[in-house]
């Protein structure tokens, strides 16, 4: 049985009646009369391209030239439904319409064709037909914009809830920021029940969905917060604390208390953290999430905290909330910041990273964590004071000393003869054959490239790992700059030697192209031919002091 049958004859005669009022308002008001368009040239594709163009003429904005693209979209319209159409087109010629009218201010007629079109949808849906979930949620989208335009905010919110529900994407989300209709309710914890807060740490976005508005206040899950920021954080499940730790600030909050204490003074917060509880599909299992007041965290954590509208795509603003480093307490330039990261590139660009960002990349929970991995596996370094052994370990000795140690074994007499034994075309291993090619060029340097190259790389991964401040990464870097631009002649000069010294370390061949040297290599002479890179944006002889 339809679903018109489902409820009586009653339904059925509502949604003629509502036909016949919509043809009335245009036929009586003749507001849009006139289009000679032939109904069999109309389709969905039809009528898809001009509220595509109209849309995009709002965008640009050209206002006038939008409305008379929807009033084309009526005219159209009004063609199809005097010309009898099938059920589906009935739905979609009051679907098109009930948008346009709504946009050139007709929203009794709107609201009449948007609700026909919203039943017609629940009929061809009992009857297992095929309805465009995006439209459909549309239709509910604009139902909640005109109650809004009729100030029921309560009734509007219901339409747009329904519109996300079945639409299932934040294109709507973001629509609805976008849309003055909704100004009246911005701002409101309400609003952020249905428009997403974005988490942007330092300049791209962290997450996209999860945060939850309180009272006014962004709240988030803790690990959202306190890993991307370096901080260690744990909960204590039987008193329901969280404590979350960095460097020489503690701070400890209870669930449901607005009471929070940094390193043991109290202090008072505007919302109190809260367990989320999410019950998962066909399971009794529940699982929780701990939420936390960002800005409070943030600010602790010695950062900056804002606010503003994103952009998410080319039609699209979103909300977010953007924490970020005080960069007023690092005493260099733009230009010198880019000079004390520059010397890691090559790692940078091999891991996909951000050449001018301290770290490689910016910061979010995925990038911490690899750092760490990495800093640990590679390193040995897995806290603050792992890092410093490692950095005076590369600052006085690192591979350096290594080769110095070849250069006395190979010196003198074992020299010539193993000179001797190159020239004959001798199997001689490739560590000894690197160091007979390269033992004049690097007579006075060692591998300094490499060491002090690498000396910035991990620098940047403590920093993201949250086991040094900014200011220290930067100072630290500097410090490896100078000693790297006094060194050597060039950014070419400088790229050469850290591949000589990958080749010392690896013991692998550059021109072989099954290893790692190769690729590394290969990094290196795209660096230098990019115009982009900062072998070729930033002047090798740049003042590298510190602003005072």
């Amino acid at each position: 049985m339809s679903h018109y049958n489902k409820h009586g004859l009653i339904k059925g005669i509502s949604i003629i009646i509502a036909i016949v009022l919509v043809l009335g308002f245009c036929g009586a008001e003749k507001i849009y009369a006139g289009s000679e368009t032939n109904s069999e040239m109309i389709n969905e594709d039809t009528l898809e391209k001009l509220l595509e163009e109209a849309d995009e003429l709002l965008v640009k904005p050209d206002k006038a030239a939008a409305m008379e693209k929807f009033k084309q979209i009526v005219d159209s319209c009004d063609t199809v439904l005097q010309s009898n159409p099938d059920e589906t087109l009935l739905w979609l010629a009051n679907y098109y319409k009930g948008i346009a009218l709504n946009e050139l201010g007709q929203n009794g007629e709107a609201e009449a064709c948007l609700k026909i079109a919203e039943n017609i949808a629940k009929d061809l849906i009992d009857k297992r037909k095929s309805v465009n979930k995006k439209k459909q949620a549309k239709v509910y989208y604009y139902l909640g914009r005109i109650q809004m335009q009729k100030n029921d905010k309560v009734k509007a919110i219901e339409y747009v809830k329904k519109a996300f529900e079945i639409g299932q994407s934040n294109e709507y989300s973001y629509r609805l920021h976008m849309d003055p209709a909704f100004s009246p309710i911005r701002n409101t914890d309400e609003y952020y029940d249905l428009v997403d807060m974005l988490l942007m740490i330092d300049e791209s976005i962290s997450i996209t969905t999860g945060i939850k508005v309180k009272d006014g206040t962004p709240m988030v899950e803790c690990r959202d917060i306190a890993e991307p920021l370096g901080a260690q954080w744990i909960w204590d499940e039987a008193v329901k604390t969280i404590t979350i730790k960095k460097f020489d600030k503690t701070i400890v909050m209870n669930i449901e208390s607005k009471k929070a204490k940094v390193n043991g003074i109290e202090v008072s917060l505007k919302v109190a953290p809260f367990l989320y509880e999410k019950t998962h599909k066909n399971s009794d299992n529940k699982s929780f999430k701990i939420y936390v007041p960002i800005e409070f965290i943030a600010k602790e954590l010695g950062q900056m905290v804002s606010r503003k509208d994103v952009k998410v795509d080319e039609r699209y603003m979103a909300p977010a909330i953007v924490v970020r480093e005080d960069y007023s307490r690092v005493k260099y330039t733009e230009e010198q910041k880019k000079w004390a990261v520059a010397p890691a590139v090559n790692i940078y660009k091999y891991n996909w990273g951000i050449y001018n960002v301290m770290g490689g990349h910016d910061r979010f929970c995925g990038y911490v964590s690899s750092s760490k991995s990495t800093l640990k596996k590679s390193w040995g370094i897995e806290n603050r004071e792992d890092f410093f052994r490692i950095l005076e370990w590369l600052k006085k000795e690192g591979h350096t000393r290594s080769y110095r140690q070849m250069e006395q074994q190979l010196s003198g007499e074992n020299l010539k003869l193993l000179q001797v034994a190159i020239d004959k075309g001798e199997e001689v291993p490739f560590i000894f054959k690197l160091y007979v090619k390269n033992k004049d060029k690097l007579k006075d340097k060692g591998l300094i490239a490499w060491d002090y190259c690498r000396i910035v790389q991990i620098t940047g991964w403590s920093y993201v790992a949250g086991y040094i401040t900014i200011e220290e990464a930067y100072d630290i870097c500097m410090d490896a700059c100078r000693v790297i631009q006094k060194t050597y002649s060039s950014w070419e000069d400088m790229a050469e030697h850290y591949i000589i010294g990958y080749e010392f370390w690896s013991e692998e061949d550059r021109n072989d192209e099954s290893t790692q040297a190769y690729r590394r290599n290969k990094l290196n002479q795209e660096l230098l031919k990019s115009k982009y890179s900062p072998f070729n944006t930033l002047p090798w002889d740049l003042n590298l002091d510190k602003i005072e």
